[in-house]
């Protein structure tokens, strides 16, 4: 055997080895949050929400007699349903909160604040008003918080603050205004009519539940298991036009899909992120279980697939019974206010659909086609090793990829061949009529030669523009016969 020395291949050839950058998968929305009122159980421990892939797993967690489970049971029961495309329902109990209702203007108050359920843990916070203002002592369970109160203006934000800082759950608080006393001649004595404010308890908001979520758990859909007033719903639907997401909120009140009704109002203000819908039941949470069935069946769309893009007209319900209270008149009010309701059709129970306020496939299917985008788009960027290049190829290669989406669009059924009808033209108008009547869409960026110098350096992609033909779907005909004898 030789001893000659051997030398490693490296020296003449080099080879490192470089693995794709992850990208991001695309959101899921097959996804539903639900929102609930009810005290999270303690085998959570210190979970703020929960996610579940079946019915059994919430029946575990809650029990038989919760109204999570009988919403989720609902939701899960539906078929299709959103387990066919890995979906999952994410179950949020709000928090209680002290809430502020009005600043106070009387001089001489005395609060007492108390645990929901237990009788205990009282908050005595009292405010003289005089030479004695300033710090006072707020106890909980015998330990000593300091609140500073300034003036009465901001006696209930700074009592509030307090609470909410207090490490333990003291923010779980009702608060009551009690007797006081006057200490100085000229102060008002403690009414009730001398209050023009004060603190109140509350449930935290559904959208402060929303924002407190998102950032830790990704869901689409957005359930609620009790009915609103119709400030915090109008609140509530507007926050829902800032995000991404879709609420669903049913109402047992026939009242609210009149003309000036609650429902009918999200209509007029195109609040198309909220599917308002109608069924009258014995119970509020009943109709709660309509919404989540109605959400488990509209949310099993697999936009991978081939034709899979679904509407809601027509459709049946598993476990819901039809509304006997939808006649002519009321379908037709329902109707004009965009609410969908389930009614029985020539003895078949099924959803009968308004597009007055968009039809849920419409809202369904373009979110999906913006994450889609924004998804490829930015998987194209990150993945590449070295850059891609500010030029007429860098641009094709980011219009390929946003291609890709649009030609699935088109085999999932939500984009379709046709005419372009609208007056909005851009890139070269012949080439945008063809596209779309031949692909469905067409898509167009602006030469990068044409692209303005500060864009260009803050190195900006030129604007990308897309064509699409949305495919609508028929939900009802009209035939005439003649006849010759």
């Amino acid at each position: 055997m030789s001893d000659e020395q051997t030398l490693d291949l490296s020296n003449v050839i080099d080879v490192s080895i470089l693995t794709a950058a992850s990208g991001l998968g695309l959101p899921n929305v097959n996804t539903a949050a639900l929102v609930t009122r009810e005290t999270k159980p303690g085998s959570w421990g210190s979970l703020a929400f929960k996610v579940y892939k079946n019915a059994s797993e919430v029946l575990t967690d809650w029990g038989s007699a919760s109204p999570v489970y009988e919403l989720a049971a609902a939701f899960f029961a539906q078929q299709p349903n959103v387990l066919t495309t890995n979906g999952y329902l994410v179950v949020i109990p709000a928090l209680p909160t002290i809430a502020v209702a009005a600043s106070l203007t009387l001089q001489d108050l005395v609060f007492t604040a108390v645990t929901p359920g237990t009788g205990g843990n009282a908050i005595t916070i009292a405010y003289t008003s005089g030479a004695t203002k300033g710090a006072e002592v707020v106890t909980v369970d015998g330990s000593a918080i300091s609140v500073q109160i300034a003036d009465l203006s901001s006696i209930a934000a700074e009592i509030k603050e307090a609470i909410d800082n207090y490490p333990a759950a003291a923010a779980l608080v009702t608060v009551a205004l009690v007797a006081g006393h006057e200490t100085d001649p000229q102060d008002s004595p403690v009414t009730a009519t001398n209050l023009t404010g004060g603190l109140a308890a509350s449930d935290e908001t559904v959208e402060a539940a929303i924002a407190r979520t998102s950032n830790s758990v990704y869901y689409f859909g957005v359930l609620l298991d009790t009915v609103l007033a119709e400030s915090p719903l109008v609140a509530l639907t507007t926050y829902m036009q800032t995000v991404d997401k879709v609420l669903f909120y049913a109402s047992r009140t026939a009242a609210d899909f009149q003309p000036g009704g609650p429902l009918d109002d999200i209509r007029t203000a195109s609040k198309t992120h909220t599917r308002t819908l109608y069924h009258y039941t014995a119970t509020a949470l009943d109709t709660q279980k309509f919404a989540a069935s109605y959400a488990g069946r509209a949310l099993s769309t697999n936009f991978t697939g081939s034709n899979t893009a679904q509407t809601m007209h027509l459709k049946s319900l598993a476990g819901i019974n039809p509304d006997q209270t939808i006649d002519q008149t009321s379908l037709d009010a329902a109707q004009a206010a965009g609410v969908d309701v389930y009614c029985s059709v020539a003895g078949v129970p099924c959803l009968f659909t308004s597009g007055a306020n968009a039809f849920f496939d419409q809202v369904y299917n373009q979110l999906w086609f913006k994450f889609a985008l924004q998804t490829a788009g930015f998987n194209y960027l990150r993945q590449t090793s070295t850059k891609i290049p500010q030029t007429e190829e860098g641009m094709e290669g980011l219009k390929a990829v946003l291609r890709k989406v649009c030609a699935q669009g088109v085999n999932n059924g939500f984009i379709g061949r046709g005419s372009w009808t609208s007056s909005t033209v851009f890139g070269k108008p012949a080439d945008l009529i063809r596209n779309v009547a031949d692909y469905g869409y067409y898509v167009y960026s602006l030469p990068v030669a044409d692209q303005a110098q500060a864009d260009r350096e803050d190195r900006k992609a030129p604007l990308v523009q897309i064509a699409i033909k949305e495919q609508g779907a028929i939900h009802s005909a009209s035939i005439v016969v003649n006849v010759n004898q």
